[in-house]
């Protein structure tokens, strides 16, 4: 059996999207052929909340390295929050004492944090050990952004530029989430594109939500059966879905004034909607703007991920949108189709999450496009809100045959072939 370390700075017990992503690998890797081990970071230094419950959802012969990690409390004061940054020195220590002792065939990273795909660069040039990339999001996001020197992001986009190119190049191997990085990157790097193997997304993991149900949560957040429909919005707001939730609460002001006790009627729940610590509501401010405030919630503290599930199960309605970049993936778009729910989804029409609702059955995303505006779709959401209002059945049938397509199982199988090829065509 061949052995793989996968260095991932967040992992469980967080329910971040990299530990996410990494778990559903680890689960099915090893009947794959691959034995697993992971190197990360002791739960302490991750710089957020995480919940031990999750890693009774690991396999239990798994072998774990844990390492620390400058603290949060003292890099902060000099303007450092990364954790890759943060646990760059400590990673690498430990990743070559692991090579030493362990002979691992291949590493395996995936970013963000972005700056630990650096790590498999270094490995490489030591041991001559092959390294796969994977990209949840994209290191550099454009070669011409225009943001003044006088801002961090600036910064941080150069170091990028210089960085990136660097892990890129001496990798064997580059997968990602979505079509729309994969050409994205490919365009960034014309040279390496031949490395681009596999867009391999987020997968399905039902097993999840019957471990979820076994480990109820109390939901705190609203009461089922209130005589009110409950909507339920749960994972991270950022500044590109403002626009989006622009659209989305003014259709809920022509809802107010045209239908008042079809508004009235509803409560809308938005939860975990930042990553930062003691962050302020992201999505109330614009329901304020349009003065629908009085049926929104939020919550803007991170939920672990089987509090989600659970949330997601106990909601009447689930509400999903992406942000106007279409290469941006919805990664909970799968668990909100296996909560087997009603979902209103706002989506650009090349987001891969349009094609996951409609293949499984779940329902039909109101799509814009670039030539579609948003504000186009005002009147389109309005409609959508009212049909789920007089909705009387709220449970969904799904196409159990998108289980298996979209599968942790079949996106791991995937990656697993990326792996065969990288060992066999080592650069």
């Amino acid at each position: 059996m061949r052995r793989v370390l996968i260095i991932a700075p967040d992992f469980v017990p967080s329910s971040y999207p990299p530990a996410l992503r990494n778990r559903f690998f680890i689960l099915h890797l090893k009947s794959m052929g691959w034995e697993p081990a992971v190197l990360t970071v002791e739960p302490s230094y991750l710089g957020h909340a995480t919940d031990p419950l999750m890693n009774e959802m690991l396999p239990h012969d798994l072998e774990i390295r844990r390492t620390k990690a400058f603290s949060l409390g003292w890099t902060r004061k000099i303007g450092i929050g990364d954790l890759g940054i943060r646990s760059y020195c400590h990673l690498l220590r430990e990743a070559r004492k692991l090579c030493r002792e362990k002979k691992p065939d291949l590493i395996f990273i995936s970013g963000p944090p972005w700056y630990t795909l650096l790590i498999g660069a270094q490995i490489k040039r030591e041991f001559h050990i092959p390294y796969v990339m994977d990209y949840i999001d994209p290191w550099v996001t454009s070669y011409g952004i225009k943001v003044s020197p006088f801002k961090k992001r600036y910064w941080a986009e150069a170091l990028a530029r210089q960085l990136d190119p660097i892990a890129v190049r001496n990798a064997d191997a580059i997968v990602s989430v979505s079509d729309g990085i994969n050409q994205m990157l490919k365009n960034f790097y014309p040279d390496h594109a031949h490395k681009f193997a596999a867009v391999i997304p987020y997968g399905i993991e039902p097993p999840d939500f019957d471990f979820a149900m076994k480990h109820p949560s109390p939901n705190t957040y609203f009461v089922s059966g209130e005589n009110v429909r409950h909507f339920c919005y749960v994972g991270v707001i950022w500044k590109e879905l403002y626009p989006v939730l622009d659209v989305f609460f003014s259709a809920m002001q022509a809802l107010k004034q045209d239908h008042p006790n079809e508004f009235s009627s509803t409560r809308w729940h938005f939860i975990g909607t930042s990553y930062a610590p003691d962050a302020p509501p992201q999505a109330l401010p614009i329901a304020k703007k349009y003065g629908v405030e009085e049926v929104v919630s939020e919550i803007p503290e991170r939920v672990s991920y089987p509090n989600a599930i659970n949330l997601l199960l106990q909601t009447d309605v689930i509400l999903a949108l992406g942000s106007p970049d279409p290469t941006y993936t919805a990664s909970k778009i799968f668990p909100c189709i296996l909560a087997k729910k009603p979902i209103l989804a706002l989506f650009h029409e090349r987001n891969s999450a349009v094609r996951f609702l409609e293949n499984s059955g779940t329902g039909q995303a109101i799509t814009f496009s670039d030539s579609v505006s948003l504000g186009q779709k005002k009147n389109a959401v309005k409609e959508r809100i009212r049909e789920y209002i007089a909705k009387t059945n709220f449970a969904v049938r799904v196409d159990e045959k998108v289980f298996e397509e979209y599968s942790a199982k079949s996106m791991t199988k995937k990656l697993v072939a990326v792996f065969e090829s990288a060992i066999k065509n080592r650069l």
